[in-house]
C-alpha cells in the first residue's frame, strides 16, 4: 500500500512536470520575442518613423521611402529661398518625345541616368578626368575644387541615393518628388 502510494504521487509529480514543461515550451518564444521587443523599442520606433509602409508580396517584402523622399524636400529644398517648385511636370512649349509612357520605376531610372551625365559634364567643364570614377567620386572631386556648392553636393548625393534604393514598386507620387529634387538641382 505505501508503495502503491509513493508510486502515485511519482506519477501525479511527473504529470504536473510534464505539464509545466509544456506550457513554457509553448510560451517560450513569444516571451523571448517580447523581452526583445522591450529591449530594442527606442531603435524599432526609429525604424518605425523611417518607414512610411511595407508592402509583403510573393515577391518578399518591400520597404517603401515617401518619408526619406520627403525629408529629402524638406532638407534640401527648404532652405533654398531661391528653388523652383513646379507643381507640374509640364514645361509650356515643350514638345512630347516618348509616346510610350514609362512607368515609374524607368522614370527613376532615367532620372539616375541624367544625374550622371550632369555630374560627367561638369567634371569635364572642370577638367576633371572622368574616366574610371563613379559619380560619387566626381561629386567630391568638384566640391574639393569648389566648383559645386556644399548644398549641390548634398543634394546630388540624396538623389544618387534615392534613385539606387528604389525597386519596381515605386509609385508615380513619389516619381513626382524625386523629379521635383531633380528639377532644383543646379549641375
Amino acid at each position: 500500500m505505501v508503495l502503491q502510494d509513493s508510486t502515485e504521487n511519482i506519477n501525479k509529480a511527473w504529470t504536473n512536470f510534464e505539464f509545466i514543461s509544456n506550457v513554457i515550451g509553448h510560451l517560450i518564444w513569444p516571451m523571448t520575442l517580447l523581452i526583445l521587443f522591450l529591449v530594442f523599442r527606442k531603435h524599432f520606433a526609429n525604424i518605425m518613423k523611417k518607414l512610411s509602409g511595407i508592402d509583403a508580396s510573393s515577391t518578399g517584402i518591400s520597404l517603401k521611402f515617401d518619408q526619406q523622399i520627403d525629408e529629402a524636400i524638406q532638407n534640401n529644398l527648404a532652405s533654398n529661398t531661391t528653388a523652383i517648385i513646379s507643381k507640374s511636370g509640364i514645361q509650356i512649349g515643350e514638345k512630347k518625345v516618348n509616346d510610350i509612357p514609362l512607368t515609374p520605376f524607368q522614370q527613376i531610372l532615367g532620372i539616375r541616368d541624367e544625374l550622371n551625365h550632369r555630374i560627367f559634364l561638369k567634371s569635364q567643364e572642370s577638367n576633371i578626368v572622368t574616366e574610371h570614377k563613379t559619380s560619387i567620386q566626381l561629386k567630391n572631386e568638384l566640391l574639393d575644387l569648389e566648383a559645386i556648392s556644399q548644398q549641390e553636393g548634398k543634394l546630388f548625393q540624396t538623389l544618387i541615393d534615392l534613385t539606387n534604393s528604389v525597386d519596381n514598386t515605386i509609385n508615380q507620387s513619389q516619381v513626382n518628388k524625386v523629379q521635383l529634387l531633380y528639377i532644383n538641382l543646379k549641375l
